[in-house]
């Protein structure tokens, strides 16, 4: 069986939540909405999200700008859920 790697437009910034496994749910169930419009469902559909967190459990997002410092990783966040 051969599969096909195939993006769909669907808007996270409109769930809200700051709990990240319900975000990375509701981004997935999104996203398997709007491609069961756009493929059918003729074929499996296998959508997925991923999140970044703090040790804190911040909900972090947008990450826009990575680079190694010091043997850390930093970023700066555009937008940060609290």
């Amino acid at each position: 069986m051969s599969s096909i790697q195939n993006g769909v437009d669907f808007n996270e910034d409109a769930i809200d939540t700051k709990v990240p496994k319900d975000f990375a749910y509701l981004a997935s169930k999104g996203k398997l909405e709007v491609a069961k419009e756009k493929f059918g469902l003729d074929s499996p559909i296998l959508t997925a999200d991923s999140v970044v967190t703090t040790g804190g459990g911040t909900l972090l997002r947008k990450l826009k700008i990575w680079k190694m410092q010091g043997g850390y990783w930093s970023f700066k966040v555009e937008q940060r859920l609290q």
